[in-house]
């Protein structure tokens, strides 16, 4: 259980890492900043950290287009797939479509629509093999904690 204290002219919440260190963070100003206002933030602070994801909070989410080089790379050279040049080509799809959009941005509305659109140009088994490296490609992202899914998106046109 954290506190809210005030020092000086600021507030200030402390709480727990899951490391065991004490972290104290000043919220703002006393007057700006309520004590109210500065329960709600360290209970929310608390929150995270029991989820887990108090780590992520500052972490800078790459776009697909970076990701997709470091996970061709990482099929390439690590797990040494024989297949990667049609990894790369599917992925020079994905990223077409996709852009320079966040990882944590793409939504299933969104693959559905990428699924649609290539259903239009493509047999629907290569919309699946895409789909497939898309599927890989988020999983390898949350194992590298690059980003949280919320979502585990798995779904298949045949």
């Amino acid at each position: 259980m954290g506190s809210v204290f005030t020092r000086g002219k600021s507030i200030v919440i402390e709480y727990k890492l899951p490391n065991g260190k004490t972290k104290r963070e000043t919220i703002g100003k006393t007057g700006i900043v309520t004590k109210t206002m500065a329960k709600q933030i360290l209970k929310e602070k608390e929150r995270q950290v029991k989820l887990g994801v108090y780590d992520m909070l500052n972490r800078e989410i790459p776009n697909l287009n970076d990701f997709a080089d470091e996970y061709l790379t990482y099929v390439r050279d690590t797990t040494k797939k024989r297949s990667w040049k049609r990894d790369e080509l599917a992925l020079r799809h994905l990223t077409d479509y996709f852009g320079k959009v966040k990882l944590s941005e793409i939504k299933p509305q969104d693959i559905d629509s990428y699924k649609s659109t290539r259903l239009k140009k493509v047999a629907p088994a290569t919309v699946n093999r895409e789909l497939e490296i898309c599927r890989y490609l988020f999983n390898l992202a949350d194992r590298w904690e690059k980003f949280m899914v919320k979502i585990q998106y798995r779904e298949q046109v045949f």
